[in-house]
C-alpha cells in the first residue's frame, strides 16, 4: 500500500492504527485497490456492443448511414462505434473513482483517526 494519495495513506494510517480491525479492514482495502485500478474497459466494452447493434441493424436493415459508398460508410461507423466504447470507458473510470471516493468517506465516517 505505498503511495502518495491522500486516500491510501489514510488507509495505511488506519491499518497501522487498528491492527485488531485488519479482518473488517481488508474487503475496504480491496475494494479501494479494484477501483483504483478500474481501467473503464467494462464500461468501454458494453457501449462497445451498444454501439455495435444498432449500427448492424441500421446497415443490413434500414440502409440508412449510406451516402458515399462503402468505405465512407464503414469509416463513419468505426469513428461511431470507437467514440461511443471511448465515451463509456471514460464514464466506467468516472463511475470507479466517485465509488472510490465513497469507500474512502465511509471509512473516515466509520472510523476516526486524530487528523480526520
Amino acid at each position: 500500500m505505498q503511495s502518495n494519495r491522500p486516500g491510501t495513506m489514510f488507509l495505511e494510517r488506519l491499518w497501522q492504527a487498528l491492527p485488531n480491525e485488519r479482518d473488517k479492514l481488508r474487503p475496504y482495502i480491496e475494494r479501494a485497490k479494484f477501483y483504483r485500478n478500474e481501467c473503464g474497459c467494462i464500461m468501454g466494452g458494453t457501449f462497445f456492443v451498444g454501439a455495435l447493434a444498432p449500427l448492424i441493424c441500421d446497415v443490413l436493415f434500414l440502409h440508412q448511414i449510406g451516402g458515399g459508398g462503402w468505405f465512407g460508410t464503414a469509416l463513419r461507423g468505426a469513428a461511431f462505434v470507437f467514440g461511443v466504447s471511448m465515451l463509456g470507458k471514460v464514464i466506467g473510470i468516472g463511475i470507479a473513482r466517485m465509488r472510490l471516493a465513497l469507500t474512502y468517506r465511509e471509512l473516515r465516517i466509520r472510523y476516526r483517526l486524530d487528523g480526520n
